[in-house]
């Protein structure tokens, strides 16, 4: 009985993925996580070169929603392009607003399931605009004054143990160093 259902149930997927298949011919990977998804190969976009790296979109991803969807759109090109045509499929709405919407969950999934985005179709008046020359000056100074910034912090973090302060050091301090280091030691051997 728990096979027929399992079966029907398999079949009344397939008959859906069926009836939804969009126009473009779709290709079947597997995944790491080995889930089925389809890839939409044929689409222009993956054959034009808006998804090199330094194309303008990838550029102006970059200074809007960071490194993490930069990547994304641009080393992930296959999933980026099926996740934002399933978007654009689902709602009916431009590339432009579907790539808007892909990014900002990627930038922060959790505030946009939160907010129910997910749920409802978005205008094409919701499309933000071109990010500005001086907000790009801005970001462009923020890297610039962050790499120097880690860039001290690590290489003032000292390597091993604390320089010998006082009394408390050698009382206390040093030997609960040793008894970790102990530890540390005997677990990697």
């Amino acid at each position: 009985m728990l096979r027929l259902l399992t079966l029907s149930l398999l079949l009344a997927d397939a008959l859906a993925l069926v009836a939804r298949a969009p126009p473009l011919r779709r290709a079947y990977l597997r995944s790491r996580a080995s889930v089925t998804r389809a890839l939409y190969e044929d689409d222009p976009w993956l054959t034009s070169g808006e998804a090199a790296p330094w194309s303008d979109a990838s550029v102006e991803c970059l200074f809007r929603y960071g490194p993490i969807v930069y990547f994304n759109r641009c080393f992930q090109s296959d999933e980026y392009n099926a996740s934002v045509r399933k978007v654009k499929d689902r709602f009916g709405i431009s590339r432009a607003l579907a790539e808007q919407e892909i990014n900002t969950f990627l930038a922060d999934a959790t505030s946009y399931l939160a907010s129910g985005r997910q749920k409802r179709k978005p205008k094409e008046e919701e499309l933000l605009p071109p990010v500005g020359i001086v907000d790009k000056a801005l970001v462009i100074a923020w890297v610039i004054i962050l790499v120097p910034a880690i860039r001290f912090i690590l290489v003032s973090i000292p390597e091993g143990p604390p320089p010998t302060d006082g009394l408390f050091y050698d009382a206390v301090q040093q030997p609960a160093f040793d008894a970790a280091t102990a530890t540390l030691d005997s677990l990697t051997r």
